[in-house]
């Protein structure tokens, strides 16, 4: 499965989401989409989480291209697969 950078990072928690909820002032919710994929940050809470996480870290393709992959074990760790089936979780 192929997740992008920002997932990986919100999902392992490199940061606390209680930090990364302050430096773009956006709620529990709005930070757990982003986290599953179910929706991307905009342009200016994405430069928030570059200078949050650093360049060497994320950069704007890492927070919108799925380029990190992972296995299935890992995403259903993570909650991003059923458990039921090898399906992305909706």
């Amino acid at each position: 499965m192929n997740i992008t950078p920002l997932q990986w990072l919100l999902l392992t928690e490199i940061e606390p989401i209680a930090r990364v909820r302050q430096v773009t002032g956006r709620g529990r919710s709005t930070v757990w989409r982003w986290a599953t994929g179910r929706s991307f940050p905009e342009r200016q809470d994405a430069e928030r989480l570059i200078e949050l996480y650093g360049a060497t870290q994320l950069d704007h393709n890492g927070c919108y291209e799925a380029t990190k992959v992972i296995e299935d074990d890992v995403a259903r760790a993570l909650g991003l697969l059923n458990h039921k089936s090898e399906t992305p979780a909706e």
